[in-house]
């Protein structure tokens, strides 16, 4: 039985790094296009090539290289799932099965990964070696439906990336490479964008309609790109959310926003809270928790100075685990709202269970108060809930008078919009507050 055991792994495995081989790669390849099949999700195959290789291999000899061959395999699994597939089919050729691929653009990523894994430096004796990785995507079902034409077409894609400099992925689809290209050199400009102070923080007003007097200012992010001008963060926002550059652009922010409320406080004495927009990323993230504790102490703010938004619908798509995490800020004083209320699920048990002060009614509501639908209904019942809960809400996005009267009428909170004021920096708000004494006031 034994025997038998031994014999079935070594028909099936890489003698060298332990990977399944070609025989078990079709196996799988075509196991995992049934399941595709089924669930309909998308699958990338890979076609890994190792650059430089051969130098090592014939310069310091094959037991160094059959060294750099086993850490590589290691690398690689590092890199990728439990339920992903590494193959080894040649000397230096890898192929990879990456499944359940929501987006076809989502493959770049892993290769990425998998390319910064390798050019790490390679250490065998004394020996310090660095190679590289050439990849080809290929995707199912856009590429091709059989194991074999998957893996053709990867291949030709991998000898693309090798013709236009190696150490780099191509998909077999030019658009798709394209895309991949756009939104690497996208991440690229985000984090020299940081690095150059190229990031400004803009400021809305939130009016305390009882006072009507400015209650809070919303802190928004603006890119000032040295080619394309003024960005806004809808073109940049969904990309960094994404990746770990959006919680490096919230630091940003928060340290900006801190900042701000301590020169306030010396102008005038302006008693100041500042709204943060926060992702899911943010909030699981420790590093950024410990970075704004630190701030709160550097700038000597309390955490009743920040509000922290929320969407709806991330708030709902979290679990158990992001409770505490909403819980660490509250125990600094720091307030909830949830923003964009009304678009998401919209379930009134994580408005009794979450630690939320605000609702921020979405401003697809109030854009068609006044129009023949149900939206004025819901901005009604909404703020009737939120005040037999116990709490405020913000109607956002208000333009007109009809807007303003309708949601001052069924005694809304706050109001935020260009019907009062545009984002605009920190100078420009610090005028309009002092403008018929629009002073900002501690709620």
């Amino acid at each position: 039985k034994q025997s038998q055991d031994k014999i079935q792994y070594l028909a099936n495995h890489d003698s060298l790094t332990g990977l399944p081989n070609r025989t078990l790669l079709a196996d799988r390849l075509e196991h995992a296009l049934q399941e595709s099949r089924r669930s309909k999700k998308q699958i990338a195959v890979l076609f890994v090539d190792l650059d430089r290789f051969k130098v090592v291999n014939d310069g310091m000899g094959h037991n160094v290289g059959d060294s750099v061959l086993i850490e590589v395999s290691k690398r690689l699994l590092s890199v990728l799932r439990s339920g992903d597939t590494v193959a080894r089919v040649g000397g230096d050729e890898f192929i990879i099965i990456i499944q359940d691929l929501d987006s076809a653009l989502s493959a770049s990523k892993v290769a990425l990964n998998l390319i910064q894994s390798v050019k790490e430096e390679i250490i065998v004796d004394e020996h310090k070696i660095t190679i590289g990785a050439s990849i080809g995507i290929s995707i199912y079902p856009n590429d091709g439906h059989s194991a074999d034409e998957l893996i053709r077409q990867a291949d030709i894609a991998m000898y693309d990336a090798k013709e236009n400099g190696r150490n780099m992925y191509r998909y077999i689809s030019q658009e798709l490479s394209s895309f991949a290209f756009e939104k690497a050199s996208m991440e690229s400009s985000i984090r020299e964008g940081l690095s150059n102070d190229e990031f400004e923080v803009y400021y809305q007003p939130i009016i305390n309609l009882e006072t009507m007097k400015v209650s809070q200012l919303e802190a928004l992010i603006r890119w000032n790109h040295p080619k394309l001008g003024l960005v806004l963060p809808n073109k940049f926002i969904p990309l960094a959310e994404e990746s770990d550059l959006i919680t490096e652009i919230t630091k940003y922010v928060v340290f900006k926003v801190m900042k701000t409320i301590t020169e306030l406080k010396m102008i005038n004495n302006y008693q100041c809270k500042i709204a943060i927009n926060f992702s899911l990323k943010d909030l699981e993230s420790d590093s950024l928790f410990y970075t704004f504790k630190n701030y709160l102490q550097q700038f000597k703010i309390d955490g009743s100075s920040i509000s922290l938004e929320i969407t709806e619908r991330k708030v709902i798509l979290s679990n158990d685990k992001n409770q505490k995490h909403l819980e660490r800020y509250k125990k600094l004083n720091v307030a909830f709202s949830m923003d964009d209320f009304g678009t998401g699920y919209s379930n009134l048990g994580y408005l009794i269970n979450k630690p939320f002060d605000i609702l921020k009614i979405d401003r697809s509501f109030i854009s068609r108060i006044g129009e023949v639908d149900k939206s004025e209904e819901v901005v009604k019942a909404t703020i009737s809930i939120a005040k037999a809960l116990g709490l405020r809400t913000v109607a956002e996005g208000v333009e007109t008078k009809e807007q303003f009267d309708f949601v001052a009428k069924y005694n809304c909170d706050f109001v935020q919009g260009f019907y009062f004021k545009t984002p605009e920096p920190i100078d420009e708000i610090i005028d309009y507050l002092q403008l018929d004494d629009n002073r900002v006031i501690e709620d």
